[in-house]
């Protein structure tokens, strides 16, 4: 039922009882007429779309959700993403609402083809095209990882969305200064990485 019969069936029920001496009942009616004529209205789309949620100006207004999958590729400093690299797993999911795409991944390898051993490891393909302002960027998590070739134990993968396009910079925790990049040659051919964040676009 909608907000517009269920308001069209109170109007009719609180007529009826005003005829019968129904007064405090068509006082009722009338508020929740009210309250439904105040919910439609900030549930109708605005004149560019979307719909006001918790207040009528422009910072409530929700003028875009979108959910759906993606397919994420392991690149190299190139950008190529037709290096004859193959998986067992290319998996991406995202929601995106307003400006904000929050997404996991995961990326399993069954050959590095030609990537540069030494070249940086991104993943591209994320779904929209990232804010040029780094600052609006957090950073990505890893949940899971197996079949690297790490210097150590307990270091750890991570990564960060690169400005102004769709890819994460790989990175590896392995200093007390911070992090280093990772490498193709860490991630390795039989590598996994299951990775969850946000971001602007």
């Amino acid at each position: 039922m909608s907000l517009y019969s269920i308001q069209s069936d109170a109007t009719s029920i609180g007529a009826a009882a005003n005829d019968g001496n129904g007064t405090v009942l068509r006082t009722m009616v009338d508020r929740l007429v009210q309250d439904l004529t105040a919910i439609k209205a900030a549930l109708s789309p605005d004149d560019a779309g979307g719909i006001y949620l918790g207040g009528s100006v422009s910072a409530n207004l929700l003028d875009d959700y979108e959910k759906g999958t993606f397919t994420p590729t392991l690149i190299d400093n190139s950008g190529d993403a037709s290096e004859g690299q193959t998986y067992s797993v290319q998996a991406g999911f995202y929601i995106k609402i307003g400006d904000m795409i929050y997404f996991t991944l995961t990326v399993t390898m069954t050959n590095l083809g030609t990537l540069g051993v030494g070249n940086d490891a991104r993943i591209s393909s994320l779904p929209f095209q990232s804010s040029s302002d780094a600052n609006s960027h957090v950073s990505i998590t890893c949940s899971k990882a197996s079949g690297l070739s790490l210097g150590a134990s307990g270091e750890n993968v991570g990564g960060e969305i690169i400005p102004t396009s769709n890819r994460i910079g790989l990175v590896l925790w392995d200093s007390t200064a911070g992090p280093t990049n990772l490498i193709i040659s860490e991630l390795t051919s039989a590598g996994s990485v299951t990775l969850s964040g946000n971001y602007r676009i």
